[in-house]
């Protein structure tokens, strides 16, 4: 009896089929069109950036720039904060956590940034959750 799933091989072939007919098919109907005409409509060839928007690291999240090294073993201080649209006071001072908001710049000397859910907080320290702390010599993803 079968359950009436494909198999993962079948499954690929055929979105492979459809992924050729469709760029077969688009490569034939290539339009010049005003940017302002352009809204719904897909580009035919890739659109590369000269530059990086925004030009600086920025944060995905809220949470806390930090060194994963220093965070996966010991509290560390809250030394600052910074908002999307505010620039860092400066580097990230060692041993320390900047606190920082979706969209703001990382400081100079963070390697990661935290998630809030991922820290315990006490007064002005973090530290990460049990949950989320590495025994010495594992890989730290934060």
């Amino acid at each position: 009896m079968s359950s009436g799933l494909l198999s993962y091989e079948d499954a690929a072939s055929i979105v492979m089929h459809h992924a050729r007919n469709i760029a077969q098919a688009s490569h034939s109907r290539v339009e010049h069109v005003d940017l302002a005409s352009a809204a719904g409509r897909v580009l035919a060839n890739p659109l590369r950036a000269d530059d990086d928007q925004p030009p600086f690291p920025r944060s995905t999240r809220d949470g806390y720039a930090c060194r994963a090294a220093e965070i996966s073993h010991t509290a560390v201080p809250i030394v600052g904060s910074t908002h999307a649209g505010q620039a860092p006071a400066g580097p990230l001072p060692p041993g320390s956590a900047w606190e920082i908001m979706t969209g703001a710049p990382v400081p100079v000397g963070a390697d990661c940034v935290v998630m809030l859910e991922h820290v315990e907080k006490f007064g002005d320290l973090i530290r990460l959750a049990p949950s989320r702390a590495t025994a010495p010599g594992d890989n730290v993803v934060a």
